[in-house]
């Protein structure tokens, strides 16, 4: 029994108070800021009514701060917004493009790529003409007599286009 006795329970620890605190501390603080999310989403939709219908209301300013000389004297809510100085309501200066430079490289890379695209593939087609018209050459060479020769009209022909192709070249290197 004594030895249960010294075994007791220990009370909640500070911490657990604390963040019970916190927590009730920030619950609050989220609300609030809810509440007044709410309020401001009301404000803004009654600020828009009031610029509909074209009239002035100290109960909410929306609009830049104007002084009351540069004010219409009718007192107009457009009047606020510019159209005094001769400025349309909508219009909007023009942004240069933030990103010119950069788009222009992209479209310059883009060209470059579509051209090595088109010289890659007319090398290949180029090469393909080439290996295919060798291909050709090659059966004919290898064509043979039925007692194993090969066929002289196809060695004499290749031979007197070897003979033309150096006369050619000749030809062009003296010129």
């Amino acid at each position: 029994m004594g030895r249960e006795s010294n075994n007791r329970r220990p009370a909640f620890g500070a911490t657990a108070v604390r963040k019970n605190v916190f927590n009730t501390i920030q619950k609050k603080k989220v609300k609030a800021d809810h509440e007044s999310y709410k309020k401001a989403k009301v404000l803004k939709k009654y600020s828009k009514l009031v610029a509909e219908e074209g009239l002035m209301s100290d109960r909410v300013n929306m609009g830049k701060k104007v002084r009351e000389d540069e004010a219409d004297r009718d007192g107009t809510w457009k009047a606020r917004k510019g159209e005094k100085h001769g400025k349309s309501e909508g219009a909007r200066k023009a942004k240069p493009a933030p990103f010119k430079r950069a788009i222009e490289k992209a479209d310059a890379r883009k060209n470059e790529i579509a051209t090595s695209k088109a010289e890659a593939a007319a090398r290949l087609s180029e090469k393909a003409g080439k290996v295919k018209a060798r291909e050709e050459k090659r059966k004919v060479h290898l064509k043979r007599t039925k007692k194993g020769q090969p066929v002289m009209k196809n060695q004499i022909t290749s031979m007197l286009d070897k003979l033309q192709k150096d006369k050619a070249a000749a030809a062009a290197g003296e010129e």
